[in-house]
């Protein structure tokens, strides 16, 4: 099973960074890429339903939300790989796509940098900022339109 899941693994990324990283791998790590290998490559990279265009896109949109920057750069390659339609219009869409991921990403990192800047502060943002008279607890209502 790992040869057949490695063969996956060196189509989609490149053939000499696969043999590269496994030749660098002592047996503790090896340990590690032979479970990725199998899960990953193997399981994931080979199910049925999605093809490996959008197994690409999905996991750029991923690692660029993430911003795992380290493995983006791999994974823009393997993407170029995976991608038989090189045009123009697959290439806009994969920018609006990475874009529109790289906003979704910062966004809710700010959110949660300034969650814990709040309650390192010992503030209480939600309750503080309700107009007199309204519940803490509840959520704030929709403003219904006539």
């Amino acid at each position: 099973m790992f040869t057949k899941d490695l063969e996956v693994r060196r189509n989609v990324l490149d053939e000499d960074y696969v043999d590269a990283s496994l030749a660098r791998a002592d047996d503790f790590v090896m340990a590690f890429r032979r479970i990725t290998t199998e899960y990953c490559w193997g399981y994931a990279w080979t199910r049925e339903g999605l093809d490996r265009r959008t197994r690409s896109l999905m996991k750029l949109a991923m690692l660029t939300a993430l911003g795992i920057r380290n493995e983006l750069r791999l994974q823009r390659g393997a993407d170029q790989r995976c991608d038989s339609r090189r045009d123009q219009r697959s290439a806009a869409a994969r920018n609006r796509l990475l874009r529109h991921c790289r906003r979704a990403g910062r966004v809710q990192s700010g959110a949660r940098c300034s969650a814990k800047g709040r309650r390192a502060s010992g503030s209480n943002y939600r309750a503080e900022t309700r107009p007199s008279g309204v519940n803490a607890t509840e959520p704030p209502r929709t403003p219904q339109l006539a």
